[in-house]
């Protein structure tokens, strides 16, 4: 009974065929979140706020108050 009868070779097959399906739909599932986590990382976009970017050269020292508040009131007219 060894052609296609019984537990032969076609049982093994078939589990073959499962765990290969399986790891090439695994495969698939991680390439696509890889591809998403990238994409996102690329193209996310913060707008740049200048007064956030000029409060921030006071508190590390690169202007002084005086020079502050002369950009700032440019920036707010």
């Amino acid at each position: 009974m060894m052609y296609g009868y019984g537990y032969g070779m076609g049982v093994w097959m078939i589990i073959g065929w499962v765990i290969m399906a399986a790891v090439i739909v695994l495969a698939v599932y991680g390439l696509i979140l890889l591809l998403r986590k990238t994409d996102t990382g690329t193209m996310s976009y913060k707008p740049v706020d200048s007064l956030s970017i000029l409060k921030e050269r006071l508190a590390k020292g690169e202007i002084d108050t005086e020079e502050y508040r002369k950009i700032k009131e440019e920036l707010q007219n």
